[in-house]
């Protein structure tokens, strides 16, 4: 009888349930056919940008937006001409660009309907809001780094389930795939937590290490699949089932393979390839691609 509990690991972590967030809206506005920063502008995204906390994360969305002057084609040019001005100037003050999400809608979404010329110079604007989330201490990190790797769902153990982690991996349960201590089927629903760890950050704030024989190993991911009744009781999987794991492995080369481990410390060689899909089946505990 296979227990059900399996381990997993891999890269990429975005934040979920923060300490602190602090949001700013503001737009900077254009003058007619321009797309030119004025220095008013330019001097609204530097006092915001150094309000921004220390040690922070941050993430920043910038819409371009023109009035109705102009062809549609026109404006959504001018509009994205505007919303990068904006994008490089922050990028020319040291932020990352990955963290800058740029859109553009021409004169689509306008802020007040262009009946007049007043309403016409509030639409020529880029909308920018930045958030930024910052943490108190390294326990409010690590809860918020396991919580972000966590997916609970209640299923029908009768019928063919699929369950999706946060971060993409999917698990194909057959039906009546689980079995209580005594081997008898169970019936009832069947809670599922499948806990991914798809970068560092989440090896640290699960405690799991990539040692085999006291020899580090290169990773493509851990997970943890745990199972249990609606009244509580732990399930195991039956002896003849097994469930097809597949996992978005951002660090995948030629010849890796599974590993198993009770505790996600020391891994057990398997001897099990993985495919070019990251997919495979069945085997219980703990699995590090490598």
């Amino acid at each position: 009888m296979k227990k059900l509990t399996l381990l997993f690991l891999a890269f990429f972590l975005a934040f979920k349930g923060f300490t602190g967030v602090q949001s700013y809206d503001f737009s900077v506005y254009f003058p007619s056919n321009s797309f030119v920063l004025s220095d008013e502008s330019k001097q609204i995204l530097k006092s915001i940008l150094m309000d921004i906390p220390k040690g922070s994360e941050f993430e920043i969305y910038i819409q371009g937006h023109t009035d109705d002057i102009g062809t549609n084609g026109f404006n959504e040019v001018l509009s994205k001409n505007r919303a990068e001005a904006v994008k490089y100037y922050f990028i020319d003050k040291g932020l990352n660009a990955s963290l800058i999400n740029m859109e553009y809608y021409g004169e689509l979404d306008p802020a007040r309907p262009n009946t007049t010329n007043e309403n016409r110079e509030e639409n020529r604007r880029v909308s920018v809001q930045l958030t930024t989330i910052y943490f108190n201490n390294i326990e409010d990190l690590e809860n918020t780094l396991k919580d972000r790797t966590t997916t609970s769902v209640t299923i029908d153990p009768n019928r063919q389930n699929v369950v999706t982690g946060k971060d993409g991996t999917k698990i194909l349960i057959d039906p009546n795939s689980f079995v209580d201590a005594n081997g008898n089927p169970i019936t009832e629903e069947i809670t599922i937590e499948l806990t991914e760890a798809l970068n560092y950050d989440a090896f640290i704030s699960h405690n799991l290490a990539t040692l085999s024989g006291g020899k580090l190993l290169v990773s493509g991911g851990m997970f943890q699949i745990n199972a249990t009744t609606g009244s509580g009781q732990p399930v195991q999987l039956n002896q003849d089932k097994n469930m097809t794991v597949t996992v978005p492995a951002a660090t995948q080369q030629e010849g890796m393979e599974l590993f198993t481990s009770d505790q996600g410390l020391n891994w057990d060689q398997t001897g099990q390839s993985v495919s070019s899909q990251i997919g495979f089946t069945g085997l219980p505990k703990v699995y590090l691609l490598c």
